[in-house]
């Protein structure tokens, strides 16, 4: 019976993995290509999934987040404006 925890391999394989996109992601982003929002999403998940189960979290995944939480923040702000725009006219 086991105690709900996935194998530490497959745990491995989820950070080996994420490790990949986040390379990806980051070379991507460098190279001022767009980033799929299912690449960010996965990440995340794989991110918080690790974190949950006590593993190492890849080094790559904090400034990418770091990024992408900015780049957010950035949009919504232009989608403010814009609607604080539209409503003045």
């Amino acid at each position: 019976m086991t105690d709900g925890q996935p194998p530490p391999e497959r745990l491995a394989e989820v950070s080996r993995l994420a490790n990949q996109l986040a390379e990806r992601v980051l070379s991507d982003h460098m190279a001022e290509r767009p980033i799929p929002d299912g690449h960010i999403h996965a990440l995340a998940k794989a991110s918080q999934l690790l974190a949950e189960y006590g593993q190492e979290v890849s080094s790559l995944l904090a400034p990418i987040m770091d990024q992408i939480r900015a780049r957010t923040a950035g949009e919504g702000e232009a989608r403010e404006r814009a609607d604080g725009t539209q409503d003045e006219q």
